[in-house]
């Protein structure tokens, strides 16, 4: 009976039930992919941002914005970074995205960081461990 009512009722994207873990070398292929289905909004959690990884994610994030989604990257405070250059990096990160229209926020604290993505059609979240 309730097989019938689920059937009839509820409608599950495939992927719901099933995970998988991601490392900084796996993870960007299905973020991306992920990233581009947003529809409203899309945040993005990671410590550390820098030119090479921004490069990559910058066409999906130019489309999402032509698109009018929201975007919001949390991350640190580049003046939290160890070195001068990771400094100067995330600085002209952050730049390059406040003026494509995409908003920032600084972690308040991040033992632990990820990156999230959220599609909008089947309400799947996937987080990747940088």
């Amino acid at each position: 009976m309730l097989d019938k009512l689920f059937r009839k009722t509820a409608i599950v994207a495939p992927d719901v039930f099933s995970s998988r873990l991601y490392d900084e070398t796996t993870f960007y292929s299905p973020f991306l992919k992920d990233l581009s289905n947003c529809q409203s909004e899309a945040i993005i959690e990671s410590p550390f941002i820098t030119n090479r990884r921004l490069s990559e994610l910058l066409p999906t994030i130019k489309r999402l914005k032509e698109r009018s989604v929201r975007i919001v990257i949390v991350t640190k405070d580049p003046r939290e970074h160890d070195k001068d250059y990771q400094r100067e990096d995330a600085a002209k990160c952050l730049a390059t995205l406040q003026k494509l229209g995409v908003s920032s926020s600084p972690f308040l604290q991040h033992p632990v960081s990820f990156r999230r993505s959220r599609d909008e059609r089947s309400g799947v979240s996937r987080w990747a461990h940088l």
